[in-house]
């Protein structure tokens, strides 16, 4: 899959610089007001105090804002990596349990971001998929475009399992041998139900110790090293003491 930048567009950064606007305003409003309020007993001291944390909130207010608008998300193959003003930090798609669009009412009006849900820990909200319009086209192809990345990443990761599973039990057989198909080992197990059952019991002991006791995306790993290994075991044992 190719690498893409996820970001606003101009009229929802036109959006956010509106809103900096306002704030800007109101948090002048209020410095203007405790100053004025202020009687002459008044140190200066004091006044400027109170400038500073109103300047200190405001530029805070400043800085998420502009984080917002500026912010973006690159998409690759294996992973979503963030880049803000303030931070950079990446996220594997293997960690990752839904891409959800969640809407937040305020009593400036409605608006609607991206947020990356993963197992056992909380949410984060995904740069450049900000929208405060209703039925925003950019934004909904965001969404279909982040959902395909993550889907296809997962399907590319169940193929390459599959693929290292086959190629173990291909070389299973030894030097010279030739390995059997997947078609072939599964014919075999359908043929001899107590070694079906045998390689069934131990993918199933392996993948749950791996959902219990590990999180993602370590999972797999109980089955990859342990569980393959004692299904080729089994396979194989079974390959040599039938008769040509």
């Amino acid at each position: 899959m190719p690498e893409i930048w996820i970001s606003l567009d101009a009229s929802n950064r036109r959006s956010t610089w509106v809103w900096t606007g306002f704030l800007t305003s109101v948090w002048a409003g209020v410095a203007a007001a405790i100053m004025l309020s202020a009687g002459p007993e008044s140190s200066g001291a004091g006044r400027w105090s109170w400038a500073g944390i109103i300047t200190a909130f405001w530029l805070a207010g400043v800085l998420h804002l502009a984080n917002r608008a500026y912010g973006r998300t690159l998409l690759t193959s294996e992973r979503m990596e963030f880049r803000t003003f303030v931070s950079q930090r990446s996220i594997p798609w293997s960690e990752i349990t839904e891409i959800e669009k969640k809407s937040h009412h305020t009593r400036g009006g409605l608006w609607w971001e991206l947020r990356a849900r993963r197992a056992r820990r909380r949410s984060v909200a995904i740069p450049g998929t900000f929208s405060s319009r209703e039925g925003d086209v950019d934004f909904e192809r965001k969404l279909a475009v982040l959902r395909k990345y993550w889907i296809d990443s997962l399907e590319a990761n169940a193929l390459a399992s599959s693929r290292i599973a086959v190629d173990v039990v291909g070389m299973a057989g030894g030097a010279g041998a030739v390995g059997e198909t997947v078609g072939e080992v599964g014919g075999r197990l359908r043929r001899k139900p107590r070694l079906m059952v045998a390689v069934l019991a131990v993918a199933v002991v392996t993948a749950v110790i791996g959902v219990v006791a590990l999180p993602p995306p370590f999972q797999i790993l109980p089955s990859s090293l342990v569980g393959v290994p004692v299904m080729v075991w089994l396979i194989h044992r079974d390959r040599r003491s039938t008769p040509g």
